[in-house]
């Protein structure tokens, strides 16, 4: 998985169905998606 291209789709206003989201929060890219929109 490319994480950064996943990282500039959910920035760009994507949502994930249900399916990918679990797989992306299973992989951490959630976590770091959420760190970087709210650590400002």
């Amino acid at each position: 998985m490319k994480e950064d291209r996943v990282l500039a789709w959910l920035a760009d206003g994507a949502q994930p169905s249900d399916t990918v989201r679990n797989i992306l929060s299973k992989e951490g890219v959630l976590k770091k998606f959420h760190d970087s929109k709210f650590s400002k």
